[in-house]
């Protein structure tokens, strides 16, 4: 990250998927230990049940992701070019979610949320800026 034109050191760390639930897409909500002192445990709980939750919505199975599946296979998933399946259009919202919390919440406290989409969903990144001036991003 630069920061007028010098560079700022970071730290990394990633909040693990939680596969306890199977292959649903959850993630841990235990609290990390990076980000005490930074942010309060509700600030990070409400993001990441709200994380949780864009995905438990996109992934259920119901009435419309068998209708979309099957409207697929009837158009050999030509549907897919003129339409937005409920998968892709909560992963958009997921991704506007994650840009409106980095703004709101934890850009002024020098640490920004990565999508879990960028790294196959495997764990959500969480960049944390090392002596961050509050509102200086």
């Amino acid at each position: 990250i630069i920061v007028g034109s010098s560079y700022m050191a970071t730290i990394t760390f990633g909040i693990p998927r939680d596969y306890s639930r199977g292959i649903v897409t959850h993630f841990d909500e235990t609290f990390p230990p990076e980000f005490d002192g930074k942010v309060s445990a509700d600030e990070f709980t409400h993001t990441i049940r709200n994380i949780n939750l864009f995905f438990s919505q996109a992934e259920a199975l119901d009435s419309t992701s068998f209708f979309e599946g099957c409207f697929g296979c009837l158009t050999f998933y030509t549907l897919f070019l003129c339409y937005e399946d409920r998968y892709k259009k909560q992963m958009r919202e997921l991704s506007r979610f994650i840009t409106r919390e980095n703004e709101r919440v934890y850009r002024n406290k020098g640490i920004e949320w990565i999508n879990p989409i960028e790294n196959g969903l495997l764990r959500i990144d969480v960049l944390v800026l090392q002596n961050h001036i509050p509102g200086n991003i």
